[in-house]
Order: C-alpha cells, then structure tokens, then sequence
C-alpha cells in the first residue's frame, strides 16, 4: 500500500507551530498565544491536529501487524505506550532538581500516550467507518453531558481525587488531566478514519470524503458553540473537539491536495525532516528551550534578537531558533533513513 507524503508534512508542519507555541520567550504575536476561557486561536489548534495525527498514523502503523495474533499486537501496543508515558514524566522533571517524587503525572506526551493507546486497541477490533465514526460522536456526547451535569470543575475534582494536588499543572488544575483527556479520542479515531478515506480510496473521493467530513465537523462546532456550547479549549469541550477535528481534515485535504494529488513535493522538505521524526524533535525542543534557558544561552540569544526586534519577531525568532536547531539535529537521521519511534 502506497505511503502519503501529506501525512508526513502535515505532523511537521504542526509540531512546527508546536514548538513555537510552546518556546516563546514572552510578548509574542496573540495568534501563538492560548486563549484563556472561551474562544480559540491558532496555538489552541495544534496540539489537537497532532493527536489527529496520531490517529492516522495508527492506521498506518497497524498495517504492519497484518497476520499478527492480537496478543502480539496488543504486546506491542502497550509496550509503546509505557515507552511514551515515562518519557512524557521524565520531561516533566526537567531541569531533574525538583524531587521525582512530585512530578507532574500527566502531560502533553502522556495524553499522547493513553489517545494512541485507546485509539489503537479500538481500531484493533472495530473495522467499519460507520462505527468508528459513531465511537467518536458518542465520547463526545458523553463528555458533553458530564460537563453539562456537573460542570467543568468536576474534571479537575476527578484529576484532585486521582492523582493529586502535587501531581498537577497547577495545585488546583492540569490542562492535560485524565477526564479531559477522553474527548481527545475523538481526535485520533476520527484522524485514524481519515487516513483511511485518504488510503482506501482514489485521491479524488479521498478528497472530497474527506472535504465533506471537515466542513460538516467545522460547521457543526460553530452552531454549538454559538448556541449550547461554547468552544472551551482549557477542557477540551466536545464544541473544541469538532472545531479542531474539522479543521484537521480540511487542513490535511489542502496539503494531500498539493503534495499527493497535483505531487507538488520539494515544498514540503523542512516539514518531512521534521515529520519523520516528530516525537523526537517535540523532546528536543523541551531539552533545548528548558537546557538553554537553565544555562544562560537562551538570554543572551533573545537579548541579542531584542537589539533591532520588537518583542513580538524577538519571541518568534527563539522559537525559530529551537525549530531550527531541532530540524539541524533530525536532518541526518533523515538522509539515513533513520526514523526513531518510542
């Protein structure tokens, strides 16, 4: 089966904006900020485009064990899921002088790890694009009526109980906790159905499968969130999940479009380095920005940008630096052909 260049591009064009979003250096453009309360921008959107993604590629990947007994499959599984969740806790300690006992639990990597979990044994069992489809609407329907019945504060009562004050983000709330991290299923099943319009059909029915999907998951966010549900990223409101779902799709409609369809491919280079190896890059980028900043070379670099930028291009251009310094680091391992995966 053919392998989609799009698919690679897209996950480096999003860990792209990933790393900008999370390295600025303060005073940067509003779009990479997060917007607190209701409503979205630019930086709202990519961390769930990559979880989209992390559903395609399940598909991808899961295409391999083929003629493989379940047992081994699912050995496989949740060996990488292990692997991702304490890499995603051991990054949580960094700079490593803070107690390991009083780590933050949960985190970008670990919520990665329990979606692609969950994502994976779903798909192992259920083949047909009607259930899956129908798997997805029901998470968020029921997170829906849970945040409806009880509110958004039980999310973080559920995250107080389980893991503990110590254990969050903050004494009180974690942006990445486990209640919240149930409609982020959605994200990947519908990404790992999305990748199999794209696969399983011609380009154009892919295309147009896949047009309609997110224009209809789009449309359907914004008469929630303008009626009955508004668009909450800090809980990743069902309104949030189909915004971002939508917008996935018709993102990856436009890339597939230009890279697969009319093969229009050198554009995509930097984002292909960075793509390939994502999870690796995405680590980097932690290591570097926290390492940097710890040792002074971050200052002295965002002081120097400040000389002739104002605050906005001085912010953008440390997160560029990282972007730059990651994709210099993978460039090699690209051209070998090595690709790492947790």
């Amino acid at each position: 089966m053919k392998r989609i260049l799009s698919i690679d591009i897209f996950r480096g064009l999003t860990l792209f904006f990933m790393i900008l979003v999370n390295t600025q250096s303060g005073g940067g453009f509003s779009f990479l900020i997060h917007k607190s309360g209701t409503g979205w921008t630019l930086a709202d959107l990519v961390y769930p485009f990559f979880i989209f993604i992390v559903g395609a590629s399940t598909y991808l990947s899961m295409r391999k064990y083929d003629g493989n007994s379940d047992g081994r499959v699912i050995f496989h599984i949740l060996k990488r899921t292990l692997y991702i969740f304490l890499f995603g806790i051991l990054f949580n300690w960094i700079p490593f002088t803070n107690n390991l006992f009083d780590v933050r639990i949960m985190g970008v990597l670990q919520r990665i790890a329990l979606v692609y979990m969950v994502c994976s044994l779903v798909t192992l069992r259920v083949k047909g694009m009607t259930a899956l489809l129908s798997i997805s609407g029901v998470i968020l329907l029921g997170y829906w009526l849970l945040t409806y019945l009880f509110g958004y504060e039980c999310i973080d009562k559920v995250d107080l109980a389980i893991i503990g004050s110590k254990h969050l983000y903050t004494p009180t709330h974690d942006p990445e906790g486990l209640l919240s991290s149930i409609p982020a299923i959605a994200n990947a099943l519908i990404g790992y159905a999305a990748a199999r319009m794209v696969m399983e059909n011609t380009p154009e029915k892919g295309l147009k499968n896949l047009f309609i999907l997110g224009l209809s998951l789009f449309v359907l966010s914004q008469i929630l969130n303008y009626t009955v549900l508004p668009i909450y990223k800090t809980y990743w409101s069902s309104s949030f999940g189909l915004l971002t779902i939508g917008l996935a799709s018709l993102t990856w409609c436009v890339v597939h479009l230009i890279s697969d369809v009319y093969e229009y491919k050198k554009w995509g280079f930097f984002f292909v380095v960075l793509g390939t190896n994502s999870i690796l890059c995405y680590m980097l980028s932690e290591v570097v920005a926290v390492f940097f900043w710890e040792w002074g070379i971050a200052k002295y670099i965002v002081e120097f940008y400040g000389t002739f930028m104002n605050p906005a291009f001085t912010s953008i251009s440390w997160g560029l630096t990282v972007v730059i310094i990651c994709f210099l680091v993978v460039l090699p391992l690209y051209k070998r052909k090595i690709f790492l995966r947790l």
